[in-house]
């Protein structure tokens, strides 16, 4: 080996054997095979992709909804909320039956009922898209 390194004899022939089939049939199919394989993966990406776009396109809608239903409860509780101050006073004047006046409270809680939930909702909503585009965890 010392001599080998050394150069003094060169006489040691160092080589490399390689060997393939330049136009065999099997290689032929494996490069075709690994092709496919390739165009496979780049379609399944392509498609898990346009899935994922699909998908917050449909939670952003979702959340635009639910904020449009969110205002609209607010406003409507507040609507519902000045109704009552209004037949209160006139409750107290004797103006309304007490039965219009407990009607008027019901429509109120449900008004508020409702815009407590759509208010989760967008907020649920929100939640979704953060989840969706992997804003979750900052």
């Amino acid at each position: 080996y010392s001599e080998f390194v050394s150069g003094n004899k060169p006489t040691y022939f160092v080589g490399l054997e390689f060997s393939t089939a330049l136009d065999s049939s099997a290689k032929r199919a494996a490069d075709a095979e690994s092709r496919v394989k390739v165009a496979k993966s780049s379609n399944d990406l392509q498609s898990v992709r346009l899935d994922l776009e699909k998908n917050i396109a449909l939670i952003e809608r979702k959340m635009e909804a639910a904020f449009v239903v969110a205002t609209g409860a607010i406003e409507a509780e507040k609507f519902r909320s000045r109704t009552v101050r209004e037949q209160e006073v006139e409750y107290r004047q004797g103006r309304l039956a007490l039965r219009d006046l407990l009607q008027t409270y019901r429509l109120y809680f449900d008004a508020q009922s409702r815009k407590v939930r759509a208010i989760g909702d967008y907020h649920i909503a929100l939640n979704e898209l953060a989840a969706e585009r992997d804003e979750l965890v900052k």
